[in-house]
């Protein structure tokens, strides 16, 4: 009987479908951890390792399709033919791929195969017209923003000094319009900025900011990309990361863009502006489909935007030159690998289950050069490698936690790389079912515990997260109502301070998760919107009494209290702790291993 693992492997070669699929889940990957070691770089530079990671799907099915293949052969076990399979559909498939020079005696009927395509692809096809439609009335949308919009004198007349100030040689067309909850950027050719009818009465200090953030979309092109990418969402419907991938690349636009407000205006001051245009978009009863603003982004814009140490600035032309060769480059070596079957002769099986694979002998040498660490998979031979990895790493792996699940131990588990090399008894494959996957991991644990003399026992642990409760006193807060006019809503600040006007709670807790760390649920039960002064020492965030952890409390020389000491007496509000049992792993003993 043919295993599910072997007919995958046989599906992946002769389906077109899926190598494009693993593909551009390679291509993605590559861009979301590229994005998550720049967390500290430029917007800029994050958003263009997106659009190159967008970029490169576009034409991945094209390449793949054009460029002359190359041809990995992966081992599959043989098996005897029987009158019965659970495979129909890909047993003709071997004698197609595998063994094409055979006689028509071993033809099977396709027609189980073709029915199958047919109807993957007709499932493909239904999912990629939804996903389409939003897009397709977004557009809809937009004419009729072109078309009944009034243009706006005064807005007009600040963008094209503005203009001129940011090195914008196109005309750029100023209106407003009743529906929309914000302003927002359209347009290919002649692009336009729509504001809300209420922007006539925006300070100018305030519409100078939204037109210079506007206008950077515009230099920047964002519309363009940001309707590619949506299109390129709807071919890859099914795919998470894709859409993981486009709700970022529309967050880094944004914060590029307020990057270049922040540049020409004050920091604290256009954070609340943020602030009212949010609860303009909360408050509106819909918005335009192909909207780059998002509410729910909220919170990391404004913690971009009051951060001091965030590294600000346009991509410089070497920049845009690299993203788009290293995109180039990853497509041209992706594309025309294709996966073939390659039957291996299985060996005589006993009755009983067959054994599970188990490290014979394993190198281990300490690493001295560095690297990335990570386990990965010898070619053809399925033999396990590790590359620069710690033995918390290795525990990692070889009981599926996290590194919070792993306490003690001594001080070197956690900073000395080691390399290892593991020969099995008999050659695997490892890209199989979870079950497959996990006795992988298995094999580590007797050589964990053989050469590195591993002990552990499992427990459980209560981990912490927080409430924002009122206090015994009750609040303390000013409830101001609900604002009339949503540029009231201001937030502003810096390190140690917060200062909001007519801010609800949500917003308070919102930005109180970036300064403790910790998710913070609202408990308070507090649904108005309130003026408030909270100031405290940067330097203490600890609770009174030490952190969850064990931890000793936080140690100052500043005279300002703590914050949560600050959030008692000056709001009436308190942060309490929440705590879920969690099992972790505690290491009784571990020793360096003897090098071989």
């Amino acid at each position: 009987m043919m295993s599910v693992v072997d007919g995958a492997m046989i599906a992946e070669s002769i389906s077109l479908g899926v190598p494009i699929v693993v593909k551009a889940t390679l291509i993605l990957a590559v861009a979301l951890i590229g994005i998550r070691l720049a967390r500290r770089a430029r917007a800029s530079i994050r958003h263009a390792i997106l659009a190159a990671a967008f970029g490169s799907l576009m034409v991945l099915p094209i390449t793949s399709i054009l460029a002359p293949p190359v041809r990995i052969r992966l081992p599959v076990a043989a098996r005897e033919r029987t009158a019965q399979t659970p495979w129909p559909a890909l047993t003709g498939a071997i004698s197609a791929v595998v063994s094409p020079h055979e006689g028509a005696s071993a033809a099977i009927p396709r027609s189980s195969e073709l029915s199958l395509s047919a109807l993957v692809f007709g499932i493909w096809l239904a999912g990629t017209a939804l996903s389409l439609a939003p897009m397709i009335t977004g557009l809809w949308q937009i004419r009729s923003v072109r078309r009944y919009g009034r243009p706006w004198t005064r807005g007009q007349k600040v963008a094209e000094r503005l203009t001129l100030d940011l090195g914008i040689q196109r005309r750029i067309e100023v209106l407003l319009y009743g529906p929309l909850a914000g302003p927002m950027t359209c347009g290919f050719q002649r692009p336009a900025i729509v504001f809300p009818p209420e922007a006539k009465d925006w300070h100018d200090e305030d519409l100078n900011r939204a037109i210079v953030h506007e206008l950077e979309h515009v230099r920047r092109r964002d519309w363009i990309w940001h309707c590619l990418a949506r299109a390129v969402c709807s071919v890859y419907w099914f795919h998470p990361l894709v859409w993981t991938a486009w709700r970022l690349l529309a967050l880094e636009a944004e914060r590029s863009c307020d990057d270049a407000v922040v540049r020409r205006s004050d920091a604290t001051a256009y954070a609340g502006q943020l602030v009212g245009i949010a609860q303009r978009l909360s408050a509106a009863r819909k918005s335009l489909a192909l909207a780059m603003a998002n509410r729910s982004d909220l919170s990391a814009r404004v913690g971009a935007v009051l951060d001091s140490q965030q590294r600000r600035g346009r991509l410089g032309p070497m920049v845009v030159a690299f993203a788009c060769a290293a995109a180039a480059a990853l497509v041209g070596a992706i594309s025309p690998l294709q996966m073939v079957a390659q039957p291996q002769t299985a060996p005589a099986q006993s009755a009983s289950a067959p054994r599970k694979p188990v490290i014979e002998v394993a190198s281990i040498r300490r690493n001295l050069n560095g690297g990335r660490a990570g386990i990965r998979f010898a070619p053809g031979s399925g033999r396990p490698i590790a590359d620069n990895i710690t033995l918390k790493g290795l525990i990692k792996w070889a009981y599926d936690v996290e590194d919070y699940q792993i306490e003690d131990g001594p001080k070197w588990i956690d900073s000395i790389g080691f390399d290892i090399t593991a020969k099995l008894e008999r050659d695997v494959n490892p890209s199989g079912d979870p079950a497959q996957r996990a006795y992988f991991r298995e094999m580590f644990q007797p050589l964990l515990r053989d050469r590195f003399q591993l002990s552990l026992r499992r427990s459980t642990k209560e981990l912490p997260a927080y409430a924002l409760v009122v206090g015994k006193d009750g609040p303390k807060l000013a409830d101001r109502g609900k604002a009339d006019n949503p540029q009231d809503m201001r937030m502003s600040g810096g390190s140690g301070l917060m200062v909001g006007q007519r801010i609800p709670v949500s917003i308070l807790t919102e930005v109180l998760k970036s300064v403790v760390g910790r998710p913070i649920r609202d408990e308070t039960g507090l649904t108005g919107y309130y003026d408030f002064r909270l100031q405290w020492d940067p330097a203490d965030t600890v609770p009174p009494g030490g952190n969850d952890n064990g931890g000793a409390p936080g140690t100052t020389d500043h005279t300002e209290p703590s914050l949560f000491t600050a959030l008692k007496e000056q709001l009436g509000l308190r942060l309490e702790s929440r705590k879920g049992p969690i099992e972790i792993l505690v290491v009784d003993r571990a020793e360096m291993p003897s090098e071989n």
